[in-house]
């Protein structure tokens, strides 16, 4: 196999382990809502459980925005032509942004989130 098939071949793994990466964090996201009862069963109290709540959301909004730059960054062949590569690895992270917010949002919706003053 020639170098250039092996690059090739090391970015298409690159790429399915990005998307491993955003699973996981759509997967800590929307266990969010099911992390609910638990909560309620051990005796959380509203406020402990909006606190707990939006850690996970942020920690969800950090870890997808490492996962992007970490995609954006591994990729090791040289782009045939850098204006297309840029436009894509633009649109990928844009989608992937959508996307999590879409998520984000219903779980956002779905679980207690605000503190009382």
């Amino acid at each position: 196999m020639t170098e250039k098939h092996e690059h090739a071949l090391a970015d298409i793994k690159t790429l399915f382990d990005g998307i491993k990466n955003l699973g996981l964090c759509v997967a800590f996201a929307l266990g969010l809502q099911w992390f609910q009862a638990p909560l309620d069963s051990f005796g959380f109290s509203r406020d402990a459980r909006a606190l707990i709540n939006l850690m996970g959301l942020v920690s969800s909004c950090a870890l997808t925005a490492l996962a992007i730059t970490w995609l954006c960054f591994s990729f090791k062949q040289e782009p045939k032509s850098k204006v297309f590569y840029r436009f894509s690895l633009f649109i990928l992270g844009a989608t992937t942004l959508v996307v999590m917010a879409v998520i984000i949002e219903a779980a956002w919706t779905s679980i207690p989130h605000t503190l009382r003053p």
